[in-house]
């Protein structure tokens, strides 16, 4: 089997099983059969984490006890997983040692013979190819017979190597925004739960007053606990940046400095008790007509769960599917504006999206915006209020959010004045992991549009004055 692939000048057909091992991943059990196999120091890694991976496996969703690693086998950092169940074709490189089931096969590279990065560029290319080998059966899926029958065509290793180092090069950076984000968006994250859930400035001001400071002290507390810094960074902030120190300032002055008792318990002296549902706007989505050729393959994007962005990205930039000017006027879906906050309410329920741009959504979906607090706040309130939604849920077969849902949760509120402080405090960091997104889909659209080109000889590249035994791709 293959494919028909052009097979360049100097280059040779292979399998999988010529350039190293190929074997299942091994495990006994399934999470709910035997619990005292799961929670232990060794990744266990799935379908889910190798399609969510983009070529890298970095993360995961479960872990091997020592009795589970017994029933089951470590593979080795570099390991390329393939999936042949659930997710097919799907490809990842391991960055960690880690176990995973039979419904997916490990690659482990013979070094001499191939560069596992090529290879699994190879399998990205190859992707939709090998899909279509699977589909038509009661549950779509291929085997290890099915990899071993695969012929592709390599290059010589210094050749693989070249090839893999640029396209690795692209990744490098896409993985590096991709991590700048997830921190970007945990900062901004710790300083929601810092004013509106710890109320740490409050905090800050009570103990210096109740310890006989001036109120002038615990001024210079809270601004402590809102910017980090130690009394002798804010003396300098204050001789260096003092428009920036006047600003942290007002921003303290903001907080009070007492609390008071309230059926949350206690919340800062002034503020409020109220629903989710007292502090936004909710609007629903739909979909037009699928018989309507006229509605669809438009410009105006059409939000669906499978464009809720990873964890760390937040925004979402663009979708797959876009509907036409004509579709938007004679559906019942809306057209939401940037900085709308986009929330799943059935199937996959409880995913949020901030919006980088006009769209609109399907009905599975609500837009959220604030009632005179400003995008940023909105979105971090939902992410504080999910798992209490999530909780409350309502539906005799699937969870459903509806409307009523949000009611279901009750925060502290101080005003509209103290939300939009937080989001011009917060702003640069989410404009960053905007741009970092969009970097990204730039970065992405090169490498796809290299990828073929390389991996058919329709593109060479010039020999390198030193080949690295191995593209640098960790």
């Amino acid at each position: 089997m293959s494919f028909d692939l052009p097979i360049p000048n100097g280059w040779r057909l292979v399998k999988l099983s010529d350039l190293g091992e190929v074997n299942r991943g091994k495990s006994r059990h399934r999470p709910r059969d035997a619990g005292h196999l799961y929670g232990g120091k060794y990744p266990f890694v799935q379908t889910g984490d190798v399609k969510a991976s983009g070529g890298r496996i970095s993360v995961f969703t479960q872990t091997y006890s020592e009795d589970g690693l017994t029933q089951s086998r470590l593979w080795p950092k570099g390991t390329m997983c393939i999936t042949i169940a659930a997710n097919i074709a799907e490809t990842g490189i391991l960055q960690f040692p880690a176990c995973f089931p039979d419904s997916v096969i490990g690659f482990i590279a013979d070094e001499s013979k191939c560069n596992v990065h090529f290879i699994e560029y190879v399998f990205r290319l190859l992707r939709k190819r090998i899909q279509a080998q699977a589909t038509g059966s009661v549950q779509d899926n291929i085997n290890l017979q099915t990899l071993e029958r695969l012929m592709f065509p390599i290059p010589e290793l210094s050749e693989q190597n070249r090839i893999a180092e640029v396209l690795c090069s692209l990744d490098d950076k896409i993985a590096l925004n991709t991590q700048t984000n997830q921190t970007l968006e945990a900062i901004a994250q710790a300083v929601f739960k810092s004013w509106f859930v710890d109320f740490e400035p409050v905090k800050a001001k009570m103990a210096v007053l109740e310890a006989g400071g001036t109120a002038e002290e615990a001024e210079r507390a809270a601004m402590c606990a809102i910017s980090g810094k130690d009394e002798a960074a804010l003396t300098q902030l204050q001789t260096e940046q003092p428009d920036a120190y006047v600003e942290l300032a007002q921003t303290a002055a903001l907080f009070p400095s007492t609390m008071q008792d309230s059926e949350l318990g206690e919340i800062p002296e002034g503020w409020d008790v109220v629903s989710l549902s007292d502090l936004i706007q909710i609007t629903g989505g739909g979909t037009p007509k699928r018989s309507e050729p006229n509605y669809w393959n438009g410009d105006i994007p059409w939000f669906s769960v499978k464009d809720v962005p990873a964890d760390g990205n937040v925004f979402v930039v663009d979708t797959e599917e876009k509907i036409t000017h004509e579709g938007l006027k004679k559906s019942s879906t809306k057209l939401l504006k940037r900085g709308t906050t986009i929330i799943t309410a059935r199937g996959t329920v409880g995913k949020l999206a901030l919006l980088a741009g006009d769209m609109c959504m399907n009905q599975s979906c609500y837009g959220i915006n604030g009632k005179g607090t400003g995008p940023y706040f909105n979105y971090f309130n939902l992410r504080q209020a999910v798992s209490t939604l999530l909780r409350n849920t309502h539906g005799a077969v699937f969870d459903t959010i509806t409307t009523r849902t949000f009611d279901t949760y009750r925060t502290s509120f101080g005003g509209s004045e103290i939300a939009n402080r937080f989001d011009a405090v917060v702003m640069p960091i989410l404009e960053k992991v905007e741009s970092n997104i969009r970097e990204n889909m730039v970065l992405t659209h090169i490498r796809d549009a290299l990828l073929p080109k390389l991996l058919s000889g329709e593109l060479t590249l010039p020999p390198a004055e030193k080949t690295p035994s191995e593209a640098d791709c960790d």
